[in-house]
């Protein structure tokens, strides 16, 4: 646990839950209320950090805690970071995560048919990409509990990256803090070059690749003026989502940037998603 970090004193919280052993050990994390029943619907939270750092604690306090005072198990996953390996390290572990919640549920003391996913910036990639994907075997990977699904049930992402092609069309006006086509860029960390020469797995890791009939609904967040992941990036995986039929919600600010604290004033909205789609405990 990082040195400092104060647990709320009003949630129960587990610290490591293992979802792959061996040499590519990840884990999860947990908070939940003392009184939560058995078969409560459950979130899994993936952190932010350009897919180069963080971890399962990371927003522990600010956006998981929320979630568990409204009545979800909320967990946290850890997930292989660019430093080790680029895509598709990445999703293999978060949709492992899922399939270990799933096959596990009842251990754990939640609905397997009642898994949400919340993410932001690199996080919410992964939780779009989770959206999306949902049977796709390039993408699945082999860690955790095979034979489960990784199927999620509703996916809300903050400022996520969704087409790798398009992540340095920026709004007029916008100034840009990143030049995401270099191989110093997250994204060239990601997949493992520039995008000029990986063209495939830029497409392979884009969630607008994958979108068909079917999704689960979708909530995304960004700022118009981000100058990390342009607005844009929400907009086409809104367009894309609706052309095929599939229910999404964007909100947009109109005075908020990438990251930072001000996205707490939008955790009711988060709140009564996960609660229109996934229910009450």
């Amino acid at each position: 646990m990082p040195e400092g970090l104060v647990l709320p004193e009003d949630l129960l919280f587990e610290e490591r839950i293992p979802f792959t052993t061996g040499a590519s050990e990840r884990a999860l994390c947990a908070l939940r209320r003392p009184d939560l029943p058995a078969g409560a619907p459950a979130v899994v939270y993936l952190h932010g950090g350009a897919w180069r750092w963080g971890d399962r604690f990371s927003r522990l306090l600010d956006r998981q805690a929320p979630l568990a005072r409204a009545g979800f198990a909320t967990f946290s996953a850890s997930y292989t970071l660019t430093p080790e390996a680029c895509f598709p390290a990445q999703i293999h572990d978060a949709k492992a995560a899922i399939r270990y919640l799933r096959a596990n549920a009842g251990a754990l003391g939640v609905d397997p048919d009642r898994i949400g996913v919340f993410g932001s910036s690199a996080g919410g990639h992964l939780a779009c990409l989770l959206g999306t994907s949902i049977g796709v075997a390039e993408l699945e990977g082999e860690r955790g509990s095979p034979g489960a699904s990784s199927a999620v049930q509703a996916v809300c992402a903050l400022f996520p990256p969704t087409c790798f092609e398009t992540m340095d069309t920026f709004p007029e006006g916008v100034v840009p803090e990143l030049e995401h086509r270099s191989a110093a860029s997250p994204e060239g960390g990601l997949l493992g070059g520039p995008l000029e020469e990986r063209a495939t797995n830029a497409r392979l890791a884009s969630p607008l690749t994958w979108i068909r009939p079917g999704a689960p609904p979708f909530l995304l967040l960004h700022g118009r003026g981000d100058p990390v992941v342009p607005f844009g990036q929400s907009e086409q995986l809104v367009e894309g989502l609706r052309a095929e039929g599939n229910a999404v919600d964007l909100i947009a600010a109109d005075d908020l940037g990438h990251g930072g604290d001000g996205w707490a004033r939008y955790l009711p909205e988060v709140i009564a998603f996960f609660t229109t789609h996934l229910g009450r405990a």
